[in-house]
C-alpha cells in the first residue's frame, strides 16, 4: 500500500507550490517527536521553496491529471474490476469504444520457477507488436487469467502514470491490477497485470458505465501460488498481543506518535532462545525471555532492569545488546541505561561509570569492533537537537545537510568505559537526519566500513582507513542518492563474495506520477537531482569492483516498489543457501483493519 496519498493530494498546490513528495517527506519528519519546547517560526520561511515553485501552469494540469486518476480509479477502476472477478463479459466490452483494439502477451514471453514452494508465472507483452485483438479477445484473455483466483479477497486497479492526448478528454494511462484470493485448491494466490490504455472520458455520472477505450497493451502479467504459508501469526500464543505499550490505534489522533519504542534482540542467557528487549518512550523497560521457543515471559524486574521513574533522569527509546568484555554473555543498552549482563542471572547498571552520554532522542545504534581492537564500539543515530526547531534554524528540504544532528561514535576502551571519537575519526555523517545505519565490509580489508540512511539528506558511505578514521565515498561510489531513507540492510545475495546494499525509502505511487510530470527545466539548479528519488522505492545497490561504484538493480530485481518502507532484512528464508530479502513498510495507520503502508 501507499502512503496516505489523499493528505498529498491536498497539499500539492498550497502554499509555496511545493512539489506534493517534498511536502510527503517533510510529514514523515515532522512527526517524529514532539519538540521539547515549542517550535517557533523561522526567520525566514520558504524562501528556497517559493524559489523553487512550479508554474502554475504545469501546477493547474498536473492537478488535472490527479484529479482525473481518482475518477478513473474510483469510477472505473472499482466496476471494471469487480466486472473481471464477476466475469461479467458483457459490462468489460460495454467500456470499449468502436474499433477497439488490444496488444496481448504470448506465450514465448512466459517463465516460471518456483522458490521457497512458491510457484511464480510471468509474461510479458513483445513492445513491438501493435494492437491487433478485437474486444472479444480482449475480454476473454482478462476473464481467463484472472479464474486462475477461485476465492477473490482483494481487487485494485491503481494509476501508476497518466498523461493528456491529443485533447483535453483524452488521456494515455498506465495502471496496476491486483487481484488476491485463493485458487481452487485452496492455495494462496496473487495476480498482478501493468496496463497501458488510451481513453476518452465523459461526464463523471456515466463513467464506469459508459465505453471509454480505445487502446490498450497489457504489458506484463505476474502470477504466483504459494503452497503453504511461509509464515504463521503466534503473537498471541507466545503472548506478545498484551505487552505494556500505547497502541495508537487505542488512543485519540492527537496522541498518536509514529516512534514509541525499540526493541533488540539476542539471547541473553545463552540457552539457545532469543530474547527481547524493550525500550519505551514513555514507559517501563521490558525484557522478554524466550521460554524454549514457546513463549516470551517478562522478566524485567527479576534481571534488575529500572523503570524510567526512578532513574531520575530524562530517557529515551534507545535499544540495543552489547557484547562489552568478549564474554559470550550480551550487555544491554536500554533507554538511557547501559546495564552489564552477569552471565545471564541479572543484569548491573554500570552508566554512570561507562562515560557513555545521549543527545536528544536516539534514532538506534548499530555495533561493530571498527578498530579491530577486540572490543565492540557503538555508533549512534541521531536526527533532532536538543530543543526542536526554532526561529532561525535551518528549515528541513530536499538535500538538507545542516539542520539535523551529527551521529557519534563511541569507542569501547574496556572496563565498560567508552570515549566519543566522532570527531576524530571523521564519523558523524554530517548534520544530517540519520535514520538507520549499517557496518559492512565494503572493500577487502578486514576493518568495517558504515552505511547511514538518512531522512533528509543523502546517504553516506564511509570507508574505514583502518588507521581510526574514515573516509566518505558516497558521491564517488554512487551510493547517496536521496530517497528519504528509512532503513538499510546488507548481505552477499548471490554469493559472489560482494556485499550488497538495500535501502528502505518511501514508494508512492501518486509521488511517482507526479515526479513523471515534471524535470530539469522546472526548477533551479540541483533542485530536481534531489527529488527525483522521492517516492521512488527500496533501492538494491550491487557493488562493481572493477568501477569502485554501485548500481541500482532494484527495478530489474522487482523489490523497489516495497511503501513507506522501513528496517529491511537478508535472511535466508527457506535454508536454501541464499539471502533472502524482508521489506517492512507501514505509517500511521488509524484502522486496525485498513494498515497503512
Amino acid at each position: 500500500m501507499d502512503p496516505p496519498e489523499t493528505t498529498g493530494s491536498r497539499t500539492f498546490i498550497v502554499g509555496t507550490g511545493t512539489l506534493v513528495v517534498i511536502v510527503l517527506a517533510g510529514i514523515a519528519w515532522w512527526q517524529y517527536w514532539p519538540p521539547e519546547e515549542p517550535a517557533q517560526e523561522p526567520s525566514t520561511p520558504g524562501t528556497i521553496a517559493e524559489a523553487a515553485a512550479l508554474d502554475e501552469l504545469k501546477q493547474e494540469a498536473i492537478w488535472d491529471a490527479e484529479h482525473v486518476t481518482f475518477k478513473l480509479e474510483n469510477r472505473f477502476g472499482k466496476p471494471f474490476m469487480a466486472a473481471i472477478v464477476a466475469g461479467d463479459a458483457e459490462q468489460l466490452a460495454a467500456q470499449t469504444l468502436s474499433g477497439f483494439l488490444a496488444a496481448l502477451p504470448g506465450q514465448e514471453q512466459s517463465t516460471t520457477r518456483t522458490r521457497a514452494g512458491v510457484y511464480e508465472e510471468r509474461r510479458s507483452l513483445n513492445q513491438a507488436v501493435a494492437p491487433n485483438q478485437d474486444a472479444n479477445a480482449f475480454v476473454s484473455h482478462l476473464l481467463a487469467s484472472a479464474a486462475r483466483c477461485e476465492t477473490v479477497q482483494a481487487r485494485r486497479l491503481q494509476v501508476l502514470q497518466i498523461e493528456g492526448g491529443k485533447s483535453e478528454t483524452e488521456w494515455e494511462v498506465q495502471a496496476l491490477a491486483t487481484i488476491r484470493g485463493q485458487d481452487a485448491d485452496g492455495h494462496d494466490v496473487i495476480l498482478e497485470v501493468v496496463h497501458r490504455f488510451e481513453c476518452t472520458l465523459v461526464e463523471d455520472e456515466q463513467l464506469g458505465s459508459s465505453p471509454i477505450l480505445s487502446r490498450w497493451w497489457i504489458e506484463s502479467e505476474s502470477f504466483r501460488r504459494a503452497a503453504a504459508p511461509l509464515f504463521k501469526e503466534v503473537s498471541d500464543d507466545w503472548g506478545l498481543s498484551s505487552l505494556p505499550l500505547v497502541d495508537n490505534w487505542q488512543v485519540q489522533p492527537v496522541l498518536t506518535r509514529q516512534y514509541k519504542f525499540q526493541m533488540a534482540v539476542a539471547d541473553y542467557d545463552r540457552d539457545g532462545f532469543l530474547d527481547v528487549a524493550i525500550a519505551s518512550y514513555k514507559g517501563r523497560p521490558i525484557l522478554l525471555k524466550n521460554v524454549r521457543g514457546r513463549q516470551f515471559v517478562d522478566v524485567t524486574q527479576q534481571m534488575g532492569l529500572a523503570s524510567w521513574d526512578s532513574q531520575g533522569d530524562k530517557v529515551n527509546s534507545l535499544a540495543g545488546w552489547i557484547d562489552l568484555e568478549g564474554d559470550g554473555f550480551p550487555d544491554l543498552v536500554l533507554g538511557g541505561r547501559l546495564y552489564a549482563n552477569r552471565e545471564g542471572r541479572s543484569f548491573r547498571d554500570v552508566t554512570a561509570e561507562s562515560g557513555l552520554s545521549w543527545k536528544r532522542e536516539p534514532m538506534g545504534m548499530a555495533v561493530a569492533d571498527y578498530d579491530c581492537d577486540g572490543r565492540l564500539d557503538i555508533y549512534v543515530l541521531y536526527q533532532m537537537r536538543s530543543g526542536g526547531h526554532k526561529k532561525g534554524d535551518v528549515v528541513p528540504w530536499v538535500g538538507d545537510s545542516e539542520s539535523g544532528v551529527t551521529n557519534v561514535l563511541w569507542r569501547n576502551e574496556g572496563n565498560s568505559h567508552f570515549q566519543n571519537v566522532t570527531e576524530v575519526s571523521g564519523s558523524g555523517a554530517g548534520k544530517r537526519k540519520s535514520f538507520a545505519a549499517n557496518w559492512l565490509y565494503f572493500d577487502d580489508d578486514h576493518y568495517p566500513d558504515l552505511y547511514v540512511a538518512n531522512d533528509f539528506g543523502p546517504n553516506v558511505l564511509l570507508r574505514n582507513k583502518g588507521d581510526g578514521t574514515f573516509e566518505d565515498l558516497s558521491d564517488a561510489t554512487r551510493a547517496s542518492d536521496f530517497a528519504t531513507s528509512m532503513g538499510v540492510a546488507s548481505g552477499d545475495l548471490d554469493n559472489d563474495g560482494t556485499v550488497e546494499l538495500y535501502v528502505a525509502n518511501m514508494y508512492s505511487k501518486m509521488g511517482r506520477r507526479i515526479i513523471g510530470h515534471v524535470g530539469r527545466d522546472d526548477y533551479p539548479a540541483g533542485i530536481f537531482e534531489q527529488i527525483q528519488g522521492s517516492c521512488a522505492g527500496n533501492r538494491l545497490y550491487r557493488y562493481d569492483a572493477d568501477e569502485q561504484k554501485y548500481h541500482d538493480i532494484s527495478v530489474a530485481a522487482g523489490v523497489n516498489t516495497v511503501g513507506w518502507a522501513y528496517a529491511p532484512a537478508f535472511v535466508d528464508v527457506d535454508s536454501d543457501g541464499l539471502l533472502d530479502l524482508y521489506a517492512t513498510t507501514g505509517f500511521m495507520s488509524f484502522d486496525r483493519r485498513k494498515p497503512d503502508g
